[in-house]
């Protein structure tokens, strides 16, 4: 490691995921001095804030919803607008994505989620557990 690296630390959460560092000189000697990344993520349709914590929440917005998708998430949002829209909407969220991970019983691989959304004549895309915890 070079002298100043930073360490970086992912918590991805089933609720909520935070990004945290330190750098190299304060982990080695066992120093306090843990920090937060403010992650940017919409907070509405057309509103941009750095939050220290990301929902990890998807939301697939209904047609003529609309949103910049400055991190190529289309056609997912994700963060906190996901978490209030997935609330006001039910039916086309995506919450607990990493709880998948885990579970043998599916393919963690098949495009299952949102689990019972129903897939004939709807507009919902489905996404696998790992593209989903990707995303997030």
């Amino acid at each position: 490691m070079k002298s100043g690296a930073r360490i970086v630390g992912i918590d991805l959460g089933t609720t909520n995921s935070v990004l945290a560092w330190t750098d190299e000189a304060r982990a080695f000697r066992g120093a306090a001095g843990v920090e937060t990344f403010a992650v940017p993520q919409l907070v509405a349709p057309t509103e941009i804030e750095a939050r220290t914590l990301l929902p990890s929440f998807l939301y697939a917005p209904l047609a003529g919803e609309a949103a910049e998708d400055r991190w190529g998430d289309a056609p997912y949002w994700a963060g906190v607008v996901a978490r209030k829209r997935g609330i006001e909407v039910p039916g086309r969220s995506i919450a607990s994505a990493k709880s998948w991970l885990g579970y043998a019983a599916v393919d963690r691989t098949a495009k299952i989620l949102p689990w019972g959304a129903d897939e004939e004549g709807s507009d919902l895309p489905k996404i696998s557990p790992i593209d989903a915890s990707a995303k997030i």
